[in-house]
């Protein structure tokens, strides 16, 4: 090799020793390049990890697999809508991580992908880095370093935090909201996409909520319905669309629940309020349609939650 060669064989009149220093520098750029080569080729991201490979099921001393990925934020994928189509969409969320190694989701989208595949996919890495089996890091090098790494894996219950503070249902709801509220895409096109989504929607943190609650009814009770959400859609719409009278008109426009009320029953059904409101302003859309029936829906809905209530209380007593 035209390199190697005046490094082994020497070059005429010059003595070798002062070749020493090309000879290291060399032998470094050799090791460098392997361990690059080795770091690329000897390690696992988390999604190609087997976790029921024999080597890490073993009841004495088991192994756990060394894996990595292309920082947090690969966990922080959601499902949403498109304001146009109606078309699924996949969300990045920025995420930080902070002092105490807790974590925040930032609310601005920092990538957007056609379909729903790069949410269920990230779903799918934040529950398998929580398995015991894998040791898992935010890079390549700190996986082939592993237990030598100045690097600390990422902790499990840190990870499961941070899935649990994503809005993975509130995001699509909000969409569908604004969606059915400014009649922007054909109901139909609306119904599909929750269809669709619903069986994903029932695996998330707001889903268990909802049914942990078991004095209010919800489409998250039993195995889901898709009429029982879309009923819900309408009264969501109702609330929204006197919120909205409500904040503009001021206190003059007060109908039978106020809009800090209208703003409880909204957030507590995963409705992203500061979400909405970005879009609807984006939108220009104003509030439409007859006042007196969204009143006659937010009442039905009150009148049930006091049934609910006092069902409970005399269950309790």
């Amino acid at each position: 090799h035209s390199v190697l060669q005046p490094l082994i064989l020497g070059v005429p009149g010059i003595p070798w020793l002062h070749l020493a220093g090309g000879v290291l520098a060399v032998a470094s750029l050799g090791l460098v390049a392997l361990y690059s080569s080795s770091a690329r080729n000897g390690v696992q991201h988390l999604r190609e990890v087997d976790i029921e490979d024999p080597k890490y099921n073993g009841w004495l001393f088991p192994s756990r697999a060394p894996c990595f990925v292309q920082g947090e934020s690969e966990f922080c994928w959601v499902l949403s809508l498109d304001y146009s189509s109606g078309e699924l969409l996949s969300e990045q969320r920025q995420v930080r991580r902070l002092a105490d190694g807790s974590y925040a989701v930032e609310q601005e989208a920092l990538d957007s992908r056609s379909g729903p595949e790069m949410a269920l996919r990230a779903r799918e890495l934040g529950q398998k880095v929580q398995d015991k089996r894998v040791r898992c890091y935010t890079s390549s090098r700190g996986a082939y370093l592993d237990t030598f790494s100045s690097a600390e894996p990422l902790r499990g219950q840190a990870i499961k935090d941070l899935l649990d503070g994503l809005p993975a249902a509130e995001a699509a709801l909000t969409d569908a909201l604004v969606l059915s509220v400014t009649g922007s895409v054909p109901r139909e096109r609306v119904e599909d996409a929750l269809r669709e989504l619903l069986p994903h929607l029932l695996e998330t943190p707001l889903a268990q909520r909802l049914r942990s609650s078991w004095l209010r009814t919800s489409w998250a009770q039993g195995p889901g319905s898709l009429p029982s959400l879309l009923t819900d859609l309408k009264l969501r719409c109702a609330q929204l669309r006197e919120l909205r009278r409500v904040r503009a008109e001021g206190a003059s426009a007060i109908g039978p629940v106020t809009a800090d009320e209208l703003e409880a029953a909204l957030r507590a059904a995963g409705i992203d309020l500061q979400r909405a409101s970005a879009a609807l302003d984006k939108l220009a859309w104003k509030p439409d349609g007859s006042r007196e029936a969204d009143w006659l829906l937010i009442r039905g809905q009150t009148r049930r939650q006091h049934w609910e209530k006092a069902a409970g209380v005399a269950v309790l007593a």
